[in-house]
């Protein structure tokens, strides 16, 4: 533990921890909204209050020393509780149910934090996730049984919040020449997906033979067809698993399209609690 004596103050804390999150000096300073020589005067200040260095500083990402790292299991459940009494007093805490849709790659991925940061400020607040493809996504926002959907935008469509770009490309397994055979093998979604009919129509373009191996609504499933070798199919850099690689264009495959994750919202007023939510989802992406 750290020596009781010293009285750290809890936006020191907030933006040590914003910097071991990050990795990163500026993109703390982005996170809390406050600039890079603040954010680098504050951890100076922490760290002669400490007596010791709290971070390790080189060319990759900035981590933390051994002393840095007991001050962090301190400081964590130390803001958690500081949110949750800042949440409840600050015009009275939120209730209230949020619906979420989101790709399972990036519930696996993003979730967790989204979620817990979440329900340390907002507990009252009822979450409910659905994980399915960007077609199903936006019909169940359509019919209101969605509040809030992260999807994978095609670069032309516009609206929504832009989280950040997931370029999608043709991937094949690194250990098995699939994408060689005669008759492409290929691993696809199923009908109401726009990665299906880009799919599909790029392979008319390419005027190559194939046949459909495999379907699924579940990105997860896709990409354990194509790392096993039974088909290629569409990732996304963040799917990319590292057993697999991207298609390139002097193997007869189209370019990478710029494709957007984008947060976006059902018609109508939106609740604070739905409100709260896309702010931390906002947060958490960037």
């Amino acid at each position: 533990m750290i020596d009781v004596q010293i009285r750290f103050e809890s936006g020191l804390l907030r933006t040590f921890v914003a910097v071991v999150d990050t990795g990163s000096f500026s993109k703390a300073a982005d996170k809390i909204g406050r600039t890079q020589s603040a954010v680098s005067m504050q951890i100076k200040q922490l760290e002669t209050m400490a007596g010791t260095p709290l971070l390790v500083r080189g060319n990759g990402p900035v981590t933390v020393s051994p002393s840095g790292e007991k001050l962090l299991q301190d400081a964590r459940p130390i803001l958690a509780h500081l949110e949750r009494a800042e949440a409840n007093f600050s015009s009275g805490a939120l209730s209230g149910s949020v619906r979420i849709g989101l790709l399972a790659e990036y519930g696996a991925t993003y979730l967790p934090d989204i979620l817990g940061h979440f329900a340390e400020t907002h507990p009252k607040v009822e979450v409910a996730v659905t994980c399915a493809h960007s077609g199903r996504l936006y019909q169940l926002l359509e019919k209101d049984e969605l509040d809030l959907a992260i999807v994978l935008d095609q670069p032309d469509r516009k609206g929504g919040t832009v989280l950040m770009c997931d370029p999608t490309f043709w991937a094949t397994s690194k250990a098995h020449l699939v994408h060689e055979r005669p008759v492409l093998p290929v691993a696809v979604f199923g009908p109401g997906c726009w990665w299906r009919d880009w799919a599909l129509e790029s392979l008319a373009q390419m005027d190559r033979a194939y046949h459909i191996a495999y379907t699924s609504d579940n990105n997860f499933n896709l990409k354990g067809a194509v790392s096993g070798g039974l088909a290629v199919g569409l990732l996304t850099k963040s799917m990319l698993p590292d057993d697999c690689r991207p298609l390139l264009r002097d193997e007869g495959f189209p370019a990478p399209i710029s494709s957007n994750v984008t947060l976006r919202t059902r018609n109508g007023s939106a609740s604070k609690a739905v409100k709260a939510m896309a702010k931390v989802i906002v947060a958490e992406f960037r």
